[in-house]
């Protein structure tokens, strides 16, 4: 299990983005997020323990997220979330993405879906 921890891909162009596998072209309104100039060098990677995303309706902790979905401890190690150069988490699989990132700049989808074992 130490070995899901904390893994990470950094991502410093658009056209690296659209090489990631899970990153594409369409898709669902929830799986949409938007991405500028200034948010590169991205980095897809696991949870941290602190990690919160910043919704229209407010802040989510992420572990608050996995709690409420009843999602085991397993397969939290395995959820990936979007972080912008700041390390800010932009986008998570399941809730969307941030307020600052649903219409401004170039526009992806990620379909990851941990609960679908794809790691």
């Amino acid at each position: 299990m130490k070995d899901l921890e904390y893994q990470e891909v950094v991502i410093e162009t658009q056209e690296q983005l659209t090489r990631y596998q899970g990153v594409q072209a369409a898709g669902k309104t929830i799986e949409r997020f938007s991405v500028t100039p200034a948010d590169y060098p991205l980095c897809i990677r696991s949870v941290k323990p602190k990690d919160a995303i910043c919704l229209r309706w407010g802040t989510k902790k992420l572990s608050r997220y996995f709690i409420d979905k009843k999602i085991s401890r397993i397969d939290r190690l395995k959820w990936k979330v979007i972080a912008n150069r700041e390390g800010r988490v932009i986008f998570m699989p399941g809730i969307g993405c941030d307020k600052d990132h649903f219409d401004s700049g170039e526009v992806h989808w990620f379909s990851f879906q941990p609960w679908k074992k794809e790691l």
